[in-house]
Parts: C-alpha cells; structure tokens; sequence
C-alpha cells in the first residue's frame, strides 16, 4: 500500500578522493548527508534559474538551505564535528569535496537522468 506522504529528507553517502603528493596517490573517504528533498515546484524553480543566462544559481545557497546534517566528519583532534554553517563553508572551500556534496544534492533533488547530463557536461 502506498503512503500518501511526501518524501521530505533523503540521506545520502557522499564520496571523496582526497589528493595527496604529486596529486598522483588519493585517499577514499566519506560522509553522510541529510538532505531535504525539494519538490516539484521548487524544483521547477531551480531549473528556471539553472536555464535563464541572467541569473546564477549559486552551489553555496541552494546546499546552505538543503543540507539538515552531516554525519562522518572529525576534527584534527578525531572529535565528531557537528553541522554548521562554517562547517558547511570549509567543506565547499575544499574543492574535492565541493564537486562530490554538488552531485549528491542533484541526484536527491534533480533525478537520476539530470545527474547523467550534468556529469556528462562537467567532466
């Protein structure tokens, strides 16, 4: 039986490869990110904004409103970080993690088919 209830949150493991020496050997790693799922207006929206040559859709604010957690994140001192704003704002200033925390929010807000485009024309 189907539940007449809108899918509000979806967590997501977001993979990353942190570069190391020479940018040649790479560390695997991830976190865990709780996102809110947009409907299908406000996703209408975005994709307005995405297709119009005049407006920018800036990464910063569309994951600063959608992301409600992260989970997996430890400090120099391996104590568990706790979301934040500032948190949020040294993970996209960390350009192996920007790229990845993008991808999973268009995978839970875009679809499957949108994530294929947009990987096709970003790589």
């Amino acid at each position: 039986m189907f539940k007449l209830a809108p899918v509000e949150t979806i967590r997501m493991k977001v993979n990353i490869q942190i570069p190391g020496d020479d940018n040649k050997t790479k560390t695997k790693s991830d976190f865990s990110v709780i996102f809110k799922r947009r409907n299908v207006e406000e996703r209408k929206e975005i994709l307005e904004i995405i297709n119009d040559d005049d407006q920018t859709l800036i990464d910063d604010d569309v994951l600063l409103k959608d992301i409600i957690s992260i989970e997996g994140i430890v400090d120099a001192n391996d104590e568990a970080a706790v979301y934040s704003p500032e948190l949020l704002d040294q993970l996209l200033n960390m350009d192996y993690v920007r790229k990845p925390l993008m991808e999973a929010w268009i995978q839970v807000n875009m679809g499957q088919e949108f994530y294929k485009a947009y990987k096709a024309k970003n790589l």
